[in-house]
């Protein structure tokens, strides 16, 4: 028999938790959440991440390993553009501004710098995180059922 108070987490759920995001492929913290609340189905989510939380309990501690496919995608050399009259684009037209390893502002998908060649930058438009493995610790702290 189950107990009243052990509630699984379940799609559409609305759940607060406590996270740690690692990149295991660079061995990096990636970011860290006290009281992180998201909606269980929202398409806002990663697919691994959300398929990893069904099911848990709260107070429950898990550790979810995603791979690039179900996290942020393989790395997409198709997504590294050649960017000409660079120095036009970029507000103060100083391409100094933008050094070789920095982010544009502004730009979706959020783009980096990855070389500068006269007039022209390569950009890099894949996310950070393409085609890395990920470990994602993650603890239930509650659930809220809402509405349907």
């Amino acid at each position: 028999k189950k107990k009243k108070n052990k509630m699984a987490v379940i799609d559409k759920d609305s759940i607060i938790i406590d996270y740690t995001l690692t990149n295991t492929t660079d061995n990096k913290v990636v970011s860290t959440g006290a009281t992180y609340s998201l909606q269980i189905g929202g398409s806002n989510m990663l697919p691994g991440f959300e398929a990893g939380i069904i099911g848990m309990n709260i107070d429950e501690t898990k550790t979810i390993t995603l791979t690039p496919e179900n996290a942020w995608g393989v790395y997409d050399t198709n997504l590294r553009k050649h960017v000409p009259f660079f120095k036009h684009l970029i507000g103060s037209g100083d391409t100094s501004d933008y050094p070789v390893g920095s982010w544009l502002p502004n730009v979706t998908p959020p783009s980096k710098v990855i070389g500068v060649t006269g007039d022209t930058a390569t950009i890099d438009c894949n996310n950070v995180l393409a085609g890395k493995n990920l470990s994602l610790e993650v603890t239930l702290k509650q659930i809220r059922v809402l509405p349907s």
